[in-house]
C-alpha cells in the first residue's frame, strides 16, 4: 500500500473583506487537506462561505474589493510546493493543473462563441477528435449536435455539461466543483457524479466538491467537511429540515392561465444546419388556478425553461395561445401588457442572468418602486427580507459577493415587491439547502394560502414537485 500524494493544503486560513468601519471575516481559520484521488465534500448553507473557499484556492477573488489573508494555501504539483497565498499569478498554474466547475450560470460561457471555440481556447494542441471524445464523456452525444451549438441553444442541464468539460479539458491534478449538480435532473446528476468520481480514481485528480445536498455529498466523498459562518464545524443535525412539507390541498379556484396547443421551435445552428427547425415545444396545454401550485416537470432539454419564457411574455409563440384571466396576452394593449410584466413574474434558473453585476440589492429593489411609480418603502423592503430570509446588511452588496441561495431570496423578494398574481419559478430550489428551501416553500405556500397568488414550479426533481405542489404535470 503506497502513502497518498498530498495535493492541497489549507493551514489556519482566514479572510475578510476590508471595510471602513471593521474589517468583514468572510472565512475563520479554515484548515484542510486534499490528497491526490481523494474526494473532500463541503457541506454547508447558502451563504456559509463555500463558494468563497472554492474562490480563495482557485484565486479568483473579487480584485475590486479589498481583502485581508492570513494563513497558507500550497498547492503541490509533483512534490513541489506553490504557496498561492504569495503568488501574484496562478493563471498558468491554474490552466494546467486546476479545473473548476462553477454553479450552472450562462454569464460564464461566451455567448458569442460555439462549443468546439470554448473547449479549444482552454484545450492543449485542440482538434475536432479531442473535443468530440470530451463532450461524449460528459454525456454530449452525439457530439456533433453540440460541437457547433452556441450557449444560448442549450439547456441548462447541457451547459452545465460544457462547464464540467471545460474543467476536465486538460486533466487537472485538482477540481474544484462548485455545486456542479444543482441545475440537473435526479438521472444526469447521478451519471456525471459517477463521471467525476471514476475520473479521480483513474488519475489520481483530487476533487473538492461543494454542495448544500448532504446525501449526494455523504454518498460521493471520502471525508464531509461542514461549515457555517466561514469556520468549520462538527457535523450539524439536519433533521429539522427534513419533515415533510406536503401541500395543503385546498379547493382549486377560477382559471387564471389557460395553455393550449402551443408550439415553440428553433432553427438548427452551424455551418451545414440549412436553417432546419428544431420543435423544443409540441402542442403543449396546461390550466392553472388561482391560489395553486402547478409542479411541470421533465428531464433537461425538454422545453421547460422555454415554456417558462413563453409563459412570462419574454418570447412568443409559432403558434397556440397563452390566456391570462381569460384573455390572450398577444392581443394585450400596450398598457396592459406592461401590467403582464408587473404581474406575472419569472424567476430563472440562473439568477446572475437577472442582475446587473454592478448594482447593488438595494439598487435592485429601488427598480420595483421606480417602476410602480411609487416611493422607495424601506419598512416594506425589510419586511419581505425578512420572510425570505435575507439579512439587511446585504442591501449594500453586488451579485458577485452573494452566495447562489441569496441571489435566489434577492429575486424571490423583487417579486413579492411587485404584489404579483403568478410566480413562474423555474428550477429555482436548484441551488438552496435544504433549511432554506423548506422555508421558501413555506413563505410562498403562506401566500397561495390566502389566494393572493398563483405558483408554476417547474424542476426536474419530480420528489420535490410532489411535496411542494398541489399538482404535478409532465412535459
Amino acid at each position: 500500500m503506497h502513502m497518498a500524494k498530498r495535493l492541497l493544503e489549507l493551514e489556519s486560513y482566514s479572510l475578510s473583506l476590508i471595510r471602513q468601519e471593521r474589517p468583514l471575516p468572510l472565512l475563520v481559520e479554515l484548515s484542510l487537506l486534499l490528497d491526490a484521488g481523494e474526494v473532500v465534500g463541503l457541506v454547508g448553507p447558502s451563504g456559509s462561505g463555500k463558494s468563497m473557499t472554492i474562490s480563495a484556492i482557485a484565486r479568483l477573488l473579487h480584485q475590486k474589493q479589498p481583502v485581508e489573508e492570513t494563513g497558507i494555501i500550497r498547492l503541490l504539483i509533483d512534490d513541489k510546493p506553490h504557496l498561492l497565498t504569495e503568488m501574484q499569478d496562478c493563471r498558468n498554474l491554474w490552466k494546467k493543473h486546476i479545473g473548476i466547475v462553477f454553479q450552472q450560470s450562462s454569464d460564464l460561457l461566451n455567448p458569442r462563441q460555439t462549443v468546439s471555440s470554448i473547449l479549444s481556447e482552454k484545450m492543449e494542441n485542440p482538434n475536432t477528435s479531442k473535443i468530440e471524445n470530451l463532450l461524449a464523456s460528459v454525456g454530449l452525444t452525439p457530439p456533433m449536435k453540440y460541437i457547433n451549438a452556441y450557449p444560448f441553444n442549450l439547456s441548462g442541464g447541457q451547459v452545465q455539461r460544457v462547464l464540467i468539460a471545460l474543467a476536465l479539458v486538460n486533466k487537472p491534478q485538482l477540481i474544484l466543483a462548485d455545486e456542479p449538480f444543482s441545475a440537473v435532473d435526479g438521472e444526469l446528476k447521478e451519471e456525471l457524479s459517477q463521471l467525476l468520481i471514476s475520473l479521480v480514481s483513474k488519475y489520481e485528480i483530487g476533487l473538492l466538491l461543494v454542495s448544500h445536498d448532504l446525501q449526494l455529498i455523504e454518498k460521493l466523498a471520502d471525508r464531509v467537511l461542514f461549515l457555517d459562518q466561514g469556520q468549520l464545524i462538527e457535523k450539524p443535525d439536519f433533521q429539522a429540515h427534513n419533515d415533510s412539507l406536503s401541500a395543503d390541498l385546498t379547493d382549486a379556484g377560477p382559471v387564471i392561465l389557460e395553455v393550449s396547443n402551443l408550439r415553440k421551435s428553433y432553427a438548427k445552428q452551424g455551418l451545414f444546419s440549412s436553417n432546419k427547425l428544431i420543435k423544443i415545444i409540441d402542442g403543449y396545454n396546461l390550466q392553472l388556478h388561482l391560489g395553486e401550485i402547478l409542479g411541470i416537470q421533465g428531464p433537461s432539454g425538454v422545453g421547460k425553461s422555454t415554456l417558462a419564457r413563453l409563459l412570462a411574455g419574454m418570447e412568443s409563440p409559432d403558434s397556440g395561445h397563452i390566456r391570462y384571466k381569460g384573455q390572450d396576452i398577444s392581443e394585450l394593449s400596450k398598457s396592459d401588457r406592461h401590467q403582464y410584466f408587473t404581474k406575472v413574474q419569472l424567476i430563472p434558473q440562473d439568477p446572475l442572468s437577472r442582475m446587473p453585476p454592478q448594482r447593488s440589492v438595494r439598487a435592485h429593489f429601488e427598480d420595483v418602486f421606480f417602476v410602480r411609480k411609487i416611493a422607495y418603502d424601506v419598512s416594506r423592503v425589510e419586511e419581505v427580507m425578512y420572510a425570505v430570509q435575507l439579512d439587511k446588511s446585504l442591501l449594500s452588496r453586488l451579485p458577485k459577493q452573494l452566495s447562489g441561495g441569496q441571489r435566489q431570496r434577492v429575486l424571490i423578494a423583487k417579486s413579492l415587491l411587485m404584489n404579483v398574481d403568478l410566480l413562474i419559478c423555474d428550477e429555482i430550489f436548484s441551488a438552496l439547502d435544504f433549511a432554506v428551501q423548506a422555508d421558501i416553500a413555506s413563505l410562498l405556500r403562506s401566500l397561495v394560502a390566502h389566494k393572493s397568488l398563483s405558483i408554476i414550479m417547474i424542476s426536474h426533481d419530480a420528489g420535490l414537485l410532489k411535496t411542494y405542489c398541489h399538482r404535478v404535470v409532465k412535459m
